[in-house]
């Protein structure tokens, strides 16, 4: 049985794979840190990435389009992204942050450095225990489309 997990974003540009009971553990530290105010974690992948589609998105969130649409829906639903649908092929949606999005996306830069310091191993083992998860994440998924394709 595999553990649920999330894809963290670091400041330096590198992402690491993060138990997600462990991750809730974090998210509430820098709740805490951050004045108490409740925050939602945004998807962390539109951080630097111009207004990417809803597909390209999901695969970088491993998420399906028919997950991932109901979550970007909510999110625009309070303020915190946009959707729009590409002039160029209206069969892609584009999605944004707004300025309270990136607002709360700078609020929560602090989160990848609590879950470093909870999980008390050290970076590089994290890093390993990251390309380890994200190699069997893709046998699996092969395997899956080797059996859908049968």
């Amino acid at each position: 049985m595999l553990i649920g997990y999330v894809q963290v974003s670091k400041g330096d540009g590198s992402e690491m794979l993060v138990p997600q009971r462990g991750a809730s553990g974090a998210l509430r530290q820098a709740r805490q840190h951050n004045g108490g105010t409740p925050k939602t974690a945004g998807p962390h992948n539109l951080r630097e990435r111009a207004r990417p589609a809803v597909g390209r998105l999901g695969e970088l969130l491993s998420l399906d389009t028919n997950t991932l649409t109901p979550l970007l829906k909510r999110l625009e639903t309070v303020g915190l992204l946009t959707r729009q649908r590409s002039k160029a092929d209206e069969r892609r949606v584009m999605v944004a942050l707004t300025e309270w999005g990136r607002g709360m996306q700078r609020d929560a830069a602090g989160v990848p450095n609590c879950i470093v310091a909870d999980a008390g191993l050290p970076l590089d083992e994290l890093t390993r225990l990251t390309r380890e998860l994200r190699l069997l994440r893709g046998n699996l998924e092969r395997a899956a489309s080797k059996q859908a394709a049968r």
